[in-house]
């Protein structure tokens, strides 16, 4: 799961939480890891289950201030991720099939048209009005 956020004004760092959202009593979060940018991938996570995620930014003097809101987000089972992957592929094929569709009626069209021009200029030129070319 990659995540985004705006940069703070005052945050040279960013700590990154999370926690898995679950019926049971709450769970504390968990550290991730502490980045300078504004984006992030959290690859500890298990698949098909749902998470709270908090960024924390920390400015010079190592105060925090939480950046935008708690999100809570779900990954993939194996399952979804397949499906994922099976419809990427599936749009691939179809992007594909249609241009190989346009190339080939545009190539229809020039060859169509440039065989009526040498048949017109055939035409003109048994009567001495044109080269053939």
């Amino acid at each position: 799961m990659t995540l985004a956020w705006t940069i703070s004004p005052m945050a040279i760092l960013y700590a990154i939480y999370y926690r898995e959202v679950s019926s049971d009593v709450a769970q504390e979060f968990v550290f991730q890891s502490s980045v300078n940018a504004s984006q992030v991938s959290l690859v500890a996570l298990k698949q098909g289950r749902k998470y709270e995620v908090k960024v924390l930014g920390i400015d010079a003097k190592g105060n925090e201030e939480q950046v935008g809101a708690l999100l809570v987000a779900s990954t993939l089972t194996n399952e979804e991720d397949a499906k994922s992957v099976n419809v990427a592929a599936a749009s691939t094929a179809a992007v594909l099939g249609v241009l190989v569709l346009v190339l080939g009626v545009g190539a229809t069209i020039f060859l169509i048209r440039k065989r009526r021009q040498r048949k017109d200029l055939m035409e003109l030129s048994d009567h001495g009005n044109a080269e053939v070319r």
